[in-house]
Order: structure tokens, then sequence, then C-alpha cells
């Protein structure tokens, strides 16, 4: 299935990509706090959709998540809590 027929009728992951690109678009935060980011989408997400001065920064329990994010460069910061 393409991404475009994905996000016409819709699974749970492209529905909430779209969700997440159209609260950021009208938003327009200046600063985004990913809890629990994982493998980091949303937070590359952000990057690709807000201008480069919006602070994005993880917050993630696992401690080689945390090393990965920071290395990855998509966070200005990564917390582990």
């Amino acid at each position: 299935m393409s991404q475009a027929t994905d996000q016409q009728y819709g699974t749970s992951t492209s529905l909430c990509d779209y969700v997440l690109i159209h609260q950021l678009e009208q938003i327009k935060p200046l600063h985004v706090v990913d809890f629990g980011a994982g493998c980091g989408k949303n937070g590359r997400i952000a990057r690709q959709i807000l201008p480069r001065n919006v602070t994005i920064t993880a917050v993630e329990g696992c401690k080689k998540t945390v090393e990965m994010l920071s290395s990855e460069g998509t966070y200005n910061e990564v917390c582990h809590s």
C-alpha cells in the first residue's frame, strides 16, 4: 500500500503522523518535548516540519536509547529520566 493510500484510508501509523504534522503546523510551538522518545520518529517529524530555531527535547527512560538519540542530532537535548 502506498503512503498516499495509507493516509487516505488510514493506518494507525500514518494517521498518527498526519495528526502530528497538522498539529505542529497549526500550533507552531517554540519548544517541543517528546516524552518516551523511543526511536525518535516524532522528533524527526517535528524537525522536518518546524523551523531550525525550535528547540526539541527528548525524554527517554532507556539509557541505550538516550545514547543513540544523543548521537543522532535530531534533538537539541536528550534527557534520561
